[in-house]
């Protein structure tokens, strides 16, 4: 499953996402990897709560989304967490995967360039590139989470800063919500 949708709220509702963001408090830690290498880069994130994606009104434009699409399976009961990543040039990010999970990842930046990468990869089990999700303002792109994915770090023309918020659902629950659904 892949869902994507440019320009996903409007100019004014993604201004106050960036601004929130910018202004998160991050951690260092979330590893893409379990190798033990990979703790040499770790990554920065924030945790997001439900009521903050409520408040923002963030899970409210993402279910209105995803009821018009024929994947209406998303709700607030399969929601399991949310973070915010923050990404810098050069930056060292892992393939990895979320089982059992699907992922609503939206691109927080206000403005982004082709020139400044910043992609995220998706891969067969066999390492090659089967799609790429171009990094684009206002972008929000839903996607298995077993499915094996990476970023692509952004270049050290671009922003300092490469936002990403992503949203987690438990795939048990929402495939007994499929069920009841009829599907």
């Amino acid at each position: 499953m892949l869902i994507k949708k440019d320009n996903f709220l409007s100019q004014s509702h993604a201004e106050t996402i960036y601004n929130f963001a910018y202004n998160a408090n991050y951690k260092i830690g979330w590893e893409d990897s379990p190798e033990l290498s990979a703790r040499q880069y770790p990554s920065l994130h924030s945790d997001v709560s439900l009521k903050d994606l409520n408040d923002l009104g963030l899970m409210k434009a993402f279910l209105d989304f995803t009821a018009t699409t024929k994947y209406n399976i998303f709700s607030q009961s399969n929601f399991t967490k949310a973070v915010i990543n923050l990404s810098k040039p050069c930056d060292v990010h892992y393939t990895h995967t979320h089982p059992d999970t699907l992922v609503a990842l939206y691109y927080i930046n206000l403005s982004w360039k082709d020139e400044y990468a910043g992609e995220t990869l998706f891969y067969s089990n066999e390492d090659e590139v089967i799609y790429t999700s171009k990094y684009k303002a206002r972008k929000l792109v839903c996607f298995d989470g077993a499915v094996p994915h990476a970023l692509r770090p952004q270049s050290i023309i671009g922003p300092n800063y490469r936002f990403t918020l992503s949203m987690f659902f438990k795939k048990d629950k929402i495939s007994d919500t499929m069920k009841n659904q009829g599907d």
